[in-house]
Order: C-alpha cells, then sequence, then structure tokens
C-alpha cells in the first residue's frame, strides 16, 4: 500500500555517505550520494548527528526513572531545534560559500586532468554506467570459471599423489636394502609394516583420484590427452585466476571487518555512556 503511494508522489531516497560506504559495490554505484546527481554536499547524516546527540542525556538519565527520562529527551530535542534554526541562517551561508569554493577549485582540477588524460567530462558518466552494467553480470560467477576451478584442483592433488607415490617406490629400495643388513628381526618386520602400510595408503589415495579425475574429464567432455598439467596455457591461466580470487575474496572480508571495527568502536568511545575507572 505505502510502495505504491511512495512510487506515485516520486520520492527517491540514498544511504548515507559514511554508512554508505558499508554496502556493496553496486549499492554504492546507484544509491551513494557522491554518484547520484543533483545530491549536492549532503552526506545524509542528519539522524546520525541528531542521535548522537544524546549520548549526553544518557549520563543524567542512566538510573532515571522512565518519566524522568521522556522529559530529558523531550527537553534535548526542543533546545537542539532551537540552536538549530537559530544558526540555519550562518548554516546555510557556510555552506554555500564552501560549495563555491569547491567548485571553482575542483572546475580547475577536472579541466587539468582532462587535458592530461585526454578525456571528456561525459566520459565519467560513461565508466560509471560500465562499472555498474560489469557489476551487474557479475552477481554470481560465471560457471565455466567455476568448473575450471574444481577441475584444476583435482589434477593438481592427482600429481601431488602421483609424485608421493613416486618417492615412496624410490625410498621402498632404500629402506629394503638398509634393513637387508639389520641383525634384528623384529626391526626388519617394523621397517616392512610401516613401508607398506605407507605404500598402500599413497596407492589407495592416487587410485582415488585417478578415479576422481576420469569421472571430471567424462563430465567436461574431455579425453585423457587433454588433461591439464603444470606447463598447460590453461593450467597457468586458471591458477592466476584462483590466486587474483583469492585475494578479492580476502579484500572483501577484510573491508568488512574494518566497517565492522569502526562501528564497534564508534559505540564504544561514545562519549558520556562509559563508566569511569579508577585506578
Amino acid at each position: 500500500m505505502l510502495g505504491s503511494q511512495l512510487k506515485e508522489s516520486g520520492l527517491d531516497g540514498c544511504v548515507p555517505a559514511w554508512h554508505g560506504y558499508a554496502h556493496n559495490r553496486l549499492c554504492q554505484l546507484t544509491n551513494h550520494p557522491l554518484y547520484r546527481e543533483g545530491f549536492g554536499m549532503n552526506d545524509f547524516e542528519g539522524c546520525e548527528r541528531l542521535f548522537s546527540s544524546t549520548n549526553g542525556v544518557a549520563r543524567c538519565t542512566r538510573h532515571a526513572s522512565s518519566r524522568y527520562r521522556h522529559q530529558m529527551l523531550c527537553s534535548h530535542f526542543e533546545q537542539w531545534d532551537e540552536d538549530k534554526y537559530r544558526d540555519l541562517s550562518l548554516y546555510l551561508l557556510r555552506h554555500y560559500k564552501e560549495a563555491l569554493g569547491r567548485q571553482a577549485a575542483l572546475s580547475t582540477a577536472l579541466s587539468k586532468a582532462e587535458t592530461l588524460l585526454d578525456v571528456r567530462s561525459s566520459d565519467f558518466d560513461g565508466w560509471l554506467a560500465e562499472e555498474r552494467e560489469y557489476l551487474q553480470n557479475l552477481v554470481k560467477e560465471p560457471t565455466k570459471n567455476i568448473q575450471d576451478i574444481m577441475y584444476l584442483e583435482l589434477p593438481a592433488k592427482y600429481y601431488k599423489a602421483k609424485e608421493v607415490w613416486d618417492d615412496l617406490r624410490k625410498d621402498c629400495v632404500i629402506d629394503e636394502t638398509a634393513a637387508a643388513q639389520s641383525s634384528s628381526y623384529s626391526e626388519l618386520a617394523s621397517d616392512a609394516l610401516r613401508i607398506e602400510s605407507k605404500r598402500r595408503t599413497a596407492m589407495d589415495r592416487l587410485l582415488l583420484l585417478t578415479e576422481a579425475v576420469n569421472d571430471m574429464e567424462l563430465k567436461l567432455g574431455m579425453t585423457p590427452s587433454e588433461r591439464w598439467h603444470p606447463s598447460h596455457p590453461r593450467w597457468v591461466e586458471t591458477s592466476k585466476y584462483m590466486k587474483a580470487r583469492a585475494y578479492k575474496c580476502a579484500l572483501d572480508k577484510l573491508e568488512l571487518l574494518v566497517v565492522q571495527r569502526l562501528f564497534e568502536m564508534e559505540k564504544l568511545n561514545m562519549r558520556g555512556t562509559g563508566r569511569l575507572l579508577f585506578i
């Protein structure tokens, strides 16, 4: 009901500037004030400043009754309205002068950048549109890339298991030669059991991975002669993609942790809400 009325009224909204950076890049390109035409220098964090101003009331009402807390909050907001109304003309004048100064400075910087980079101002809008389209197409990772990653992991494990198996076969000859010189039957039997256990484990793993690689190649329509190896072009290309993918995932996680930490520190260091610590 409200949704249809809002659409008919032409109401448009955005995310606040500071909190908007916690959103994903695609959301920022669509809803962040930095990329919205006509939004000016307003960061739309008025609610954040308003609610932050009530932190000073907390120290006075922490142990007060509910009725007294409501009275203090009402008095605080009434005073807030009076102060803001009194300073409204200065606020408008200050921001008007700041806007003129920024416009003059940025116009000069923009002209220099256009000359230096050989671009036009219209190209910036085109770049944003291209980035938005690119991110919209990357909402889901391409199936081909996922298949390449899944396939690359199997041959990598297969070649590693084959290397371990070959090493055990070589070590087996050396161990048996050294064991033949041993005069203790118990030592000889123990070495034989240990070697046989390692060989059996390595062989089972190699056979299991061989079957898994063959099954994957059958699903992908590949023949054994087309199997990737470390020097294969597709192997090298997919390895680079996997490293870049892991790096980007790590950056996304780091950005998320930084934003979470900033929110935690903001709440932790709110003035007037903490308790005094006496040493």
